[in-house]
């Protein structure tokens, strides 16, 4: 796919931002981004329009991978030394357990998508109202040693 290969990858995105910017901020941003994607697509949904809709798409998919990779650089913090892909994984399959038991609840009850949208961009505001609430000491602690792609 063309547009794939243009992109940068999100997790060097998350890496050099992390540089500049701590870690709540950064989190805090990222889940305010998917939340006006979110947002975004809800409005689309309405609207209907295929340019719109595709636009809002893949602005939400830009902002979730961006989301995830933040959740993830929580879950090796939050983790005990040695633990850290334990943590991960706990972290990555949860947001997949919630989605497929929305999406199965809202299919069974016939939700509207536009509808779904804007619980799920209320879910991702109040998640990043909730980094507020994230100790300290996992904040400001930094992942031992970080692994990113050879440039």
């Amino acid at each position: 796919m063309q547009i794939a290969k243009s992109i940068v990858p999100r997790g060097e995105i998350h890496f050099d931002a992390s540089r500049r910017v701590g870690f709540a901020p950064l989190l805090g941003l990222a889940l305010l981004a998917k939340a006006a994607a979110l947002a975004a697509l809800a409005l689309a949904y309405n609207g209907m329009a295929e340019g719109p809709l595709r636009l809002a798409l893949l602005a939400q998919a830009a902002c979730h991978g961006l989301a995830i990779v933040a959740i993830l650089d929580l879950a090796m913090r939050m983790a005990p030394t040695g633990r850290e892909a334990f943590g991960v994984v706990l972290v990555a399959g949860v947001p997949n357990v919630l989605t497929t038991a929305v999406d199965t609840v809202a299919i069974s009850l016939q939700v509207p998508a536009g509808r779904l949208a804007w619980f799920a961009a209320g879910a991702a505001l109040a998640a990043a109202i909730a980094v507020r609430l994230l100790p300290r000491e996992i904040t400001d602690r930094p992942v031992g040693r970080m692994v990113v792609s050879p440039p």
